[in-house]
């Protein structure tokens, strides 16, 4: 018997189109998968295969998150809205959505959650980060000027670590509303993610990955793909001490 891929594993039957948003959460295993329609499928902690399905009302494009634990996934599409599903049973826990062109000039491309699940970062196409806290549904911050593919928490929940519209990581503190410049990565990123450990931070470019060590926020090294067919995404395994890389071609 051959062994089973990814797509048996995560895709045998929710996705027709491509998928075009991931997340997985390491520590409990659930997992969930949205496509270029708007399909969603939850995979539950400890199970193997997609339980829940669902259609947002657009396509999604890399929008999607698990909180810590694996107890609630969020997805945000191109019509701007963005909800949080319990992954046990698939209930709604909260939601923000917009209509017509106000929805669409806010099509959402990141989102993260606080280490406790209970605040929500998104980061749209209009360039604005909003914060949300979910348990009281209701957005508690607006921050303008940034672009990229990607939000991450730190450890403390207190400061964000997101891109500039130059395409510089920025560590956004949300208690002082300051924020904090890293070292500058030649010809700029798309995505950035802390370590494991959250002492560093790794950027991701077309060119190539860099290291960013914190607290000094300066570049530790870099390595640059010469000659690829240009980087889609970086991932992190749990214990941090190995990286990968998809281009175009390859993963490595």
């Amino acid at each position: 018997m051959q062994p089973e891929t990814l797509v048996d594993q995560y895709c045998p039957q929710s996705h027709t189109a491509p998928v075009t948003g991931a997340a997985f959460d390491a520590e409990s295993g659930a997992c969930v998968t949205a496509d270029a329609t708007g399909a969603v499928a939850i995979t539950r902690p400890g199970d193997n295969y997609p339980a829940i399905v669902f259609a947002m009302d657009g396509p999604v494009n890399g929008a999607v998150a698990v909180v810590r634990g694996g107890s609630l996934v969020a997805i945000g599409d191109d019509t701007g809205s963005v909800a949080v599903y319990n992954t046990w049973d698939g209930s709604c826990v909260f939601e923000d959505l917009r209509e017509g062109g106000a929805g669409e000039a806010r099509a959402m491309r990141a989102l993260t959650f606080n280490p406790s699940g209970t605040v929500l970062a998104s980061l749209s196409v209009d360039g604005i980060i909003r914060i949300f806290d979910i348990q009281r549904w209701e957005r508690i911050a607006n921050y303008q000027g940034f672009g990229g593919e990607s939000l991450s928490f730190d450890d403390s929940g207190e400061r964000l670590l997101a891109i500039d519209t130059l395409g510089q990581p920025k560590l956004l503190d949300l208690l002082s509303h300051e924020q904090i410049d890293l070292e500058m990565v030649p010809g700029g990123v798309r995505m950035a993610c802390f370590t494991p450990d959250y002492r560093k931070v790794i950027t991701m470019g077309q060119g190539g990955i860099s290291i960013i060590e914190l607290p000094s926020g300066r570049i530790e090294s870099s390595f640059t793909a010469r000659g690829s067919s240009g980087m889609h995404a970086i991932v992190i395994h749990p214990d941090g001490h190995e990286l990968g890389a998809i281009t175009g071609r390859s993963i490595h």
